[in-house]
């Protein structure tokens, strides 16, 4: 499977930004009148209903720590975005339900904040890009909850915006046209191993609203992507194990033996088919590989 040659055409960025929110970038900036993401987004449950909210509140994430942000209006069954950044949001069925804002402490990071980040990949097509989906995490703790206790909001989702200076890599074919995935599950390598397997750790998805692409900001190490052309139907896409065991001569003949590997299309999935198989769910359309050094 995957035996489809690939090229990459990079993004072009002059930095990489952290998984903390990006004050300095601006929206827009795509060098066109496009907006850079999605003004809206919804939550989906694993169960692919939508969540139904009468009050948003968006906590922002800064390093390794949580901050209150503010509180947010329904709007188009989701709540407005934010311009760029990373960010936690808690749907409420109601304000009375989510209650007054105030006194608010700073929170550390969940340690599933990871798992349960969905990346919004930029826009560059589309005058008006449809809502953005979120997953709802049952492993991400409400900020709420953790500060105050009561009762638990509807969901609570993790996201990370572009900004327009953050780097990209666009995957294409050998004719030189991106690749049509636009759905993507990111695993990052570990140091464990199994004989010849190694253990990597699910952090989260990707939906770019451009085919191939896959945005890099804030990520280093060794990463394995596996990409959809669409969203799967079934329940199991969002609900991925905590962790695969990967053959590391199959990573290995994704990456080759460079210390920086933009996004590259591995010709043989490292991932066992069973995998899939096992629970009913959906095969990747292409899996792609990268590697990138610390900064």
């Amino acid at each position: 499977m995957f035996r489809t040659e690939a090229l990459l055409l990079l993004g072009l960025a002059s930095l990489l930004t952290s998984c903390g929110s990006d004050s300095s970038a601006q929206a827009g900036g795509t060098g066109s009148d496009f907006p850079i993401h999605p003004a809206v987004a919804v939550i989906q449950k694993p169960n692919g209903a939508m969540v139904q909210a009468g009050a948003w509140r968006l906590w922002s994430v800064t390093n390794d720590s949580l901050h209150y942000a503010k509180e947010l209006p329904t709007t188009d069954n989701g709540f407005q975005l934010p311009d760029t950044g990373s960010w936690v949001v808690e749907a409420w069925g109601s304000d009375s339900e989510a209650g007054k804002p105030g006194g608010w402490r700073t929170l550390p990071l969940d340690v599933d904040f990871e798992r349960c980040l969905n990346w919004l990949g930029r826009n560059l097509s589309s005058s008006s890009p449809s809502p953005a989906i979120l997953g709802a995490c049952r492993d991400l703790s409400s900020p709420t909850v953790q500060t105050r206790g009561g009762g638990d909001p509807r969901a609570v989702a993790a996201f990370r915006l572009p900004s327009a200076r953050s780097p990209s890599a666009v995957v294409a074919d050998s004719a030189g046209k991106a690749l049509p995935s636009r759905i993507w599950r990111l695993w990052r390598a570990t140091a464990d191993t199994n004989n010849s397997l190694q253990i990597f750790k699910f952090a989260g998805f990707q939906a770019s609203a451009e085919n191939g692409s896959i945005e890099l900001a804030g990520l280093q190490g060794t990463w394995v992507a596996e990409g959809w052309n669409n969203a799967p139907i079934d329940t199991s896409f969002r609900n991925p194990p905590y962790e695969a065991q990967l053959e590391v001569g199959l990573v290995s003949d994704c990456l080759g033996t460079s210390s920086q590997v933009l996004p590259r299309l591995c010709t043989t999935s490292p991932f066992d088919a069973q995998i899939y198989d096992r629970y009913n769910a959906s095969h990747p359309d292409v899996v792609v590989a990268f590697r990138l050094p610390a900064k």
